[in-house]
């Protein structure tokens, strides 16, 4: 989370206002209004103060409720060269306004640069019932449980090649995905689709329109769950050659449409 560019004598005292920060974030975050949470910061962008706001990702888990990844950073400039930054993560469900479980957690430097030692704090809340509410919804839509661990990933992008030029590779979920097409391997591609995680749902979907293409009939459990994960809102991470963005999911699935089309994506008999 700290990202270190080199080290210099630092003002102690300076480093320790990115405490404010977090403090005036949770303040803001008690109050479970989602909105106003964002209008907060993201006054935050500052260039000035080198003060950064970033929303990584909102999407749909299910109707009704999303998944929110946002961080606030600030860096500290000592001269053209040596700098030193601090990341305030905070990972959010909300059921349309209201939020309904949130997670900040932060790091900030007890005495650089003498030492590396990093103070780390972290605030969480969970309405319990309202989860309940959505882990149930969950299980309904895509006949699975919420798995909790796939929640607030953000280390797997759609598309197919990844990395600079010369140095780009396949994703391992598209390979994984042409794997199962190439075997025809619709047990899995399901599994996929009821993934908590949106872009593995994607890659899902991708799947199942190639099989499709292939003439595999597709069972109509599988195309409630298509239907559903292509009119999901939001965005998610997709990359290609040396580019990485977030993009609306109903961009991404534009090609997968037809799989709506009931000449295009036949019922099983």
């Amino acid at each position: 989370m700290i990202r270190l560019i080199s080290t210099l004598l630092v003002c102690h005292l300076a480093l320790h206002s990115f405490g404010q920060i977090e403090e005036k974030t949770y303040a803001v975050l008690k109050r479970r209004d989602f909105n106003a949470f964002k209008q907060f910061a993201g006054r935050f962008t500052n260039e000035k103060d080198k003060l950064y706001f970033f929303e990584s990702n909102t999407r749909d888990l299910v109707e009704g409720y999303q998944e929110s990844i946002f961080y606030i950073k600030k860096s500290y400039p000592f001269d053209s060269v040596v700098s030193a930054s601090l990341d305030l993560r905070i990972n959010i469900i909300a059921n349309g306004n209201l939020i309904i479980q949130f997670y900040l957690e932060s790091q900030e430097f007890i005495n650089f640069p003498a030492s590396y030692d990093t103070k780390d704090t972290s605030y969480t809340f969970s309405d319990t019932a309202r989860l309940a509410a959505l882990k149930a919804r969950f299980q309904k839509n895509f006949f699975a449980p919420l798995n909790e661990k796939e929640l607030f990933v953000d280390s797997i992008f759609y598309g197919i090649k990844c990395g600079r030029y010369k140095q780009e590779r396949i994703t391992v979920q598209q390979a994984q995905i042409r794997d199962w097409v190439k075997n025809r391997d619709t047990t899995n591609l399901f599994t996929w689709l009821q993934s908590t995680n949106t872009e593995k749902q994607v890659y899902a979907v991708q799947g199942f329109h190639s099989l499709t293409l292939m003439g595999v009939k597709i069972s109509d459990k599988a195309k409630k769950l298509i239907e559903i994960i292509l009119k999901k809102k939001g965005t998610i991470n997709t990359c290609g050659s040396c580019t990485a963005d977030s993009i609306k999911i109903s961009v991404v699935v534009s090609e997968f449409t037809q799989l709506l089309v009931e000449k295009t994506f036949p019922h099983s008999p």
